[in-house]
């Protein structure tokens, strides 16, 4: 019986493949980190390589415009590396920090005390869109 590393790291399996790209793609963004100057590694991650083609994210398309001008160096910087020969090109995409680390937001929490303040101002209020929007607040936050 195998254990389960001696299943992932098998050539024949598709799972071993993944991570043996994966720990490609770790070893190309460690590399591409060294070439690029400050503060550009923060903001870049690599994507993929296929064909050729080095895929980066960048966290905005101002970090994007800072990229395209060292590509030509990145270029220089991946014929420098045996493994790396093959990219001819590199493209760039924004993939915003807030679309990948989306979290639920907490929505505030009116406390009963407060609903039942908002609904007694309600009340006394003579304009009827402010009573109404006080009262649609009041019975949220019930």
């Amino acid at each position: 019986m195998q254990n389960i590393t001696q299943i992932c790291t098998q050539r024949s399996v598709g799972l071993g493949a993944l991570l043996r790209h994966h720990a490609h793609l770790q070893a190309v963004g460690r590399y591409l980190a060294e070439c690029l100057p400050a503060p550009l590694p923060e903001h870049v991650q690599v994507a993929n390589v296929r064909q050729g083609v080095l895929y980066l994210h960048v966290d905005s398309s101002a970090w994007g415009s800072r990229v395209r001008f060292v590509i030509p160096h990145l270029l220089a910087c991946c014929q420098q590396r045996r493994e790396l020969k093959e990219i001819s090109s590199i493209r760039l995409k924004v993939r915003p920090l807030s679309m990948i680390q989306q979290r639920p937001k907490n929505k505030p929490k009116l406390s009963r005390h407060n609903a039942t303040l908002l609904s007694l101002n309600a009340e006394l209020t003579e304009y009827a869109p402010l009573r109404s929007a006080l009262l649609k607040l009041a019975s949220n936050g019930i």
